[in-house]
Parts: C-alpha cells; sequence; structure tokens
C-alpha cells in the first residue's frame, strides 16, 4: 500500500491507509488471491460500540480456509475501547484483537472486486491495476 500513498493522485481513502482502509483492502486483497490463485475467500465484518460516542465501528477482514489475513487492523492501535492491539500485517488464527469484535457477518466463497456491484469496479479497478504494477516485482 506503499506505492498507493506515494502517487500523485491517490484514490480516496487510501492515503489514509491503513485508517478506513479495511474494506476496499478486503475486496482488492480477495480480488488477488482469487484472480492469481483461484483461492476463494470468506469476507467477515465485525464490529464494536464506542461508549464515548455512541457510535458503532465496523472492521474487515479476510479468512482464507481457516486463517485470518488482516492487513488493517492496527488502524485501531490508538484506539483507547480496544484493549487488544493488532500487528500491520496479522496472518493466523483467530485471535485476541479480533474477538473484540462482535456481530459478525460473513460473506462466503467471496471474490473481491467482482462480485461487488458496478458503481466500484471502476475506483476498485484502478487500484488493483496500480497494485499489480508492482506486485510482481515484489515476490522477486
Amino acid at each position: 500500500m506503499v506505492v498507493l500513498k506515494r502517487r500523485k493522485n491517490h484514490e480516496r481513502p487510501f492515503h489514509t491507509f491503513p485508517v478506513d482502509c479495511c474494506d476496499d483492502t478486503a475486496d482488492l486483497l480477495a480480488h488477488l488471491f482469487y484472480n492469481k490463485y483461484r483461492q476463494y475467500t470468506k469476507r467477515v465484518v465485525g464490529s464494536y460500540e464506542d461508549a464515548t460516542t455512541g457510535t458503532t465501528c465496523y472492521h474487515v477482514w479476510l479468512l482464507v480456509d481457516s486463517y485470518i489475513v488482516d492487513i488493517t487492523g492496527d488502524q485501531y492501535n490508538n484506539d483507547s475501547i480496544l484493549d487488544v492491539k493488532c500487528p500491520a500485517v496479522y496472518v493466523g488464527i483467530m485471535d485476541d484483537f479480533h474477538l473484540q469484535f462482535a456481530n459478525l457477518g460473513i460473506e462466503e466463497n467471496y471474490i473481491g472486486i467482482d462480485g461487488l456491484g458496478k458503481h466500484s469496479h471502476e475506483r476498485l479497478y484502478s487500484l488493483y491495476n496500480t497494485i499489480m504494477e508492482y506486485y510482481d516485482s515484489l515476490l522477486v
């Protein structure tokens, strides 16, 4: 995601990554897993109540097989409501950080961008294509 921060004409919301980016990030990662590796994912949405503001806060991550893949959980590390913090990249089993989120909704066989409504396609494909410009060189 550093690539997206460096671009002059960055797309909202990635200029604040990881803050407020979990939804789009999950879509982009799911699209990558499906299109590059034919790996279905599950999209998980969790929430918690912020008693100080009375608002419901949401977080989105993926399950690949039975492993959590979350590259935006660290956006909550300055949040005083959540006691357990998350590393910048988490791949593993259910942990104390993710257990803090209630009302989990799980979307099965999630494939990312192509599973969304057409209103998101152009914006997310633009982001995805930007990431893919650098993806292969990062794997070397």
